[in-house]
């Protein structure tokens, strides 16, 4: 058996933070917060999920943990 090397990576935001709702399509294709924050913003909604499938084609996992008001880490 093979040793592998494990890096880990959190950014961490005192924003508005994400709610449960949001969370769930966060990392899908197209997929973009809803909340009244997110409404003015512009974009595509693939960037996350062009990293979620990066990271995994390497072997890796992603993922969030966010309170809403409180901030986020990923």
């Amino acid at each position: 058996m093979s040793k592998g090397v494990y890096f880990g990576f959190e950014i961490e935001d005192s924003g508005v933070g994400i709610s449960d709702s949001d969370k769930t399509h966060l990392f899908e294709e197209f997929g973009m917060g809803l909340s009244q924050v997110n409404i003015n913003k512009h974009g595509t909604g693939l960037g996350l999920s062009i990293c979620k499938k990066l990271v995994k084609l390497l072997g890796g996992d992603i993922r969030i943990k966010s309170v809403l008001g409180v901030g986020t880490i990923s």
